[in-house]
């Protein structure tokens, strides 16, 4: 028998609880069974909220409508959750409920296992992501100075650094958040883990939005010649 390494994707929950296991910075919330469940997330999680759901098929949620922003009272949230629900086949197996982040600059932090040599991308995420591509490669393993280094020599770091008047950020908090996603990636058997955005403040950053990609080892028989 032969073995070779293939992937999979975990959903976004599973990826925020390995996440928020190993020390990473990521918004608060769980999964929910149904409205009442989501109602009573809504008073956990502060009374302002987000419903999505959480499955490995599902990538890029605005894409397929599969999240609600902004939830702020009991009519809202069930009928988010019956919505989503809908969406799911009637299941809603997994409707994920998460605090709302407080708003800033939004920021893409990605590790990757899979190229010559690891590597670790910070730069500016969101929306901004693919109009920009600004980003800075650092390759892996790498510490919290060299990321915030390489994050400050992007050409948007000024909305970094509080350019145009604007209130600096926490840089470092950034810097060692992106510092433990890069371990995570060498020490886990991952191929993947992408945080976009990461919410970056002047109290620290948090990943809203995350997705990890874990190896497996499958095995192949082998056939004579």
């Amino acid at each position: 028998m032969l073995t070779h390494p293939m992937s999979f994707t975990l959903s976004e929950h599973e990826s925020k609880e390995l996440l928020r296991g190993a020390g990473v910075s990521v918004v608060e919330g769980r999964l929910v069974r149904d409205q009442d469940d989501a109602v009573a997330a809504l008073a956990e999680l502060g009374g302002h909220i987000a419903l999505k759901l959480s499955a490995p098929a599902i990538q890029h949620k605005s894409d397929v409508g599969a999240i609600e922003l902004g939830l702020r009272s009991e009519a809202s949230v069930r009928a988010a959750f019956a919505r989503l629900a809908a969406l799911d086949g009637g299941t809603a197996t997994s409707v994920l409920a998460e605090r709302m982040a407080a708003p800033g600059v939004e920021l893409i932090v990605a590790a990757r296992a899979d190229a010559i040599v690891p590597a670790l991308v910070v730069g500016l995420g969101g929306i901004w992501t693919e109009v920009l591509t600004d980003v800075a490669i650092v390759p892996l393993p790498a510490d919290a100075n060299r990321i915030e280094a390489a994050l400050r020599s992007l050409r948007g770091s000024p909305l970094l650094t509080g350019g145009r008047g604007t209130a600096p950020v926490d840089v470092a908090a950034v810097a060692r958040l992106a510092e433990r996603v890069g371990e995570l990636v060498i020490e886990e058997p991952l191929e993947l883990i992408e945080l976009n955005p990461v919410f970056a403040g002047v109290d620290g950053a948090v990943a809203v939005d995350a997705t990890a990609r874990r190896w497996v080892e499958t095995a192949t028989r082998a056939v004579a010649a």
